[in-house]
């Protein structure tokens, strides 16, 4: 992997760790609760996904040799 398309992954990597983030913050404020169930779950089963991917673009970039650890606005 070269030099750009390994910038492009960390840009990708951050982007999505971002909006993850977001995604939880809203889920932890007093609105969540109030949505219907299965846009609860919807909003569940997005978050997993976008976790695995962000786990999925770490690994990526940990092969390519750079690091990433994802932190959620929770764990700061």
């Amino acid at each position: 992997m070269n030099t750009e398309q390994r910038a492009r992954l960390l840009t990708e990597t951050q982007e999505t760790a971002a909006r993850l983030n977001q995604l939880n913050s809203f889920m932890a404020t007093d609105g969540f609760p109030k949505l219907e169930t299965e846009d609860k779950d919807l909003l569940y089963k997005q978050q997993r996904v976008m976790s695995k991917y962000v786990q999925i673009l770490g690994k990526r970039l940990k092969r390519a040799g750079r690091t990433f650890e994802h932190a959620s606005e929770t764990e700061r």
